[in-house]
């Protein structure tokens, strides 16, 4: 076990009832934002890039995640302000997980999906 997978597992000892799979950043060359481990971690659940949503906190989750191919939400939960995060140009922007979850339900129903259902964008 890699020391940063280790870790996780300290912290978030039930990541497996919650995660499909576990890519730590030192199981990787490079690290955001190449889209390398971003890749690397959809190659291992066997997705498609333009089928996945790349969500994170700062700019460079946003870059990641366009480098990628995939579709990019921000949400300013963390250090950087909604205003900051628009600078990203990420196709969704939320003040928070629950915000952007409503936000992605009402893209799902626009395609007559519900969200627990894979929508193809």
């Amino acid at each position: 076990m890699t020391r940063a997978r280790a870790a996780v597992s300290l912290v978030f000892p039930d990541w497996a009832e919650y995660c499909d799979g576990l890519l730590s950043r030192d199981q990787v060359e490079r690290v955001k934002p190449d889209p390398d481990h971003l890749l690397a971690a959809l190659s291992g659940l066997g997705s498609s890039p333009r089928h996945c949503l790349m969500v994170g906190d700062h700019l460079l989750d946003i870059e990641t995640g366009r480098r990628a191919g995939t579709w990019t939400a921000a949400v300013a939960s963390g250090k950087l302000g909604a205003g900051n995060l628009a600078q990203g140009a990420p196709d969704w922007l939320a003040t928070d997980c629950a915000e952007l979850i409503g936000i992605l339900n009402g893209q799902a129903r626009l395609r007559g999906k519900p969200l627990s259902q894979p929508a193809a964008f």
